[in-house]
């Protein structure tokens, strides 16, 4: 009598049932777990963003008038200057003038003859601009006493050489008398109001000279007169175009302003 074999179906336990069903709901807890951390993750990069985007519109609208529109190469024409766009670089060698050297036609010429040089510098140095041009400054400025429409400013260099020429002249007492007040015992008046402004220029030079700290290598070589070795001021430096500036100035020179007491 032939057997006949059962057929077996396996079947899972309940234990086994058990530990599909708790896989389930790992798996299922942890894609749940990774879906919360990316959305929370989004959700924190998307406020960043948004922040970003809000404070850079907001320090744009508080400095962009007072900002170069470009991007430039020379951050200190970040504040706007009507000047800005006649920027030209070339490179110049500095004249010693000293020991050795031939005398400068700017300090050792005939008085008249140096004054007139100086003078062809800068004596135009205050300027006119439009009232559009004026709202882009930093500091606001007044209009000329004589014309409503113009608005009047002074580019710093002129300054700066207003200043520089004014000490020059402070060294040739002989020359400028009128620059020294005396005591009646012979020594120097130093509370002038002459004299004040004379401290001032001093001050208002090294303020400059410190802000544009000009880091060009000078050489040391051996002096010509066989003493020693010394600094070579002879170094070659790369110079914004002073012509260009110049003649913005005298384009935009206010004619009719004499340093006239505005009330």
């Amino acid at each position: 009598m032939a057997h006949k074999e059962d057929a077996y179906i396996a079947t899972p336990s309940t234990d086994d049932l058990w530990l599909e069903e708790d896989k389930g709901l790992l798996s299922q807890r942890l894609s749940t777990s990774r879906l919360s951390f990316y959305r929370e993750s989004l959700h924190v990069f998307g406020l960043v963003a948004i922040a970003s985007i809000l404070i850079g519109t907001l320090a744009g609208i508080k400095l962009s008038p007072f900002l170069s529109d470009e991007v430039c190469a020379d951050p200190s024409l970040g504040i706007w200057s009507p000047a800005n766009d006649l920027i030209k670089y070339k490179t110049v060698t500095f004249e010693s003038y000293f020991l050795g050297h031939e005398d400068s036609p700017w300090t050792r010429a005939p008085k008249e003859s140096k004054d007139a040089l100086w003078d062809s510098i800068y004596e135009f140095g205050i300027s006119g601009i439009s009232e559009n041009e004026a709202s882009n400054l930093l500091n606001e400025t007044l209009t000329s006493p004589n014309d409503p429409d113009t608005y009047m400013i002074q580019l710093e260099v002129f300054h700066l050489i207003h200043c520089l020429n004014m000490l020059r002249k402070v060294v040739y007492p002989d020359q400028y008398p009128e620059l020294w007040s005396y005591h009646d015992n012979g020594t120097i008046n130093h509370d002038t109001r002459q004299a004040v402004h004379i401290d001032h220029c001093v001050d208002a030079l090294r303020q400059s000279i410190v802000c544009n700290a000009d880091v060009t290598p000078i050489s040391f070589i051996e002096n010509r007169l066989g003493r020693g070795i010394f600094p070579d001021v002879t170094a070659t430096h790369v110079c914004r175009n002073f012509d260009e500036i110049v003649g913005w100035a005298k384009a935009h020179e206010v004619r009719d302003y004499q340093g006239k007491h505005l009330h």
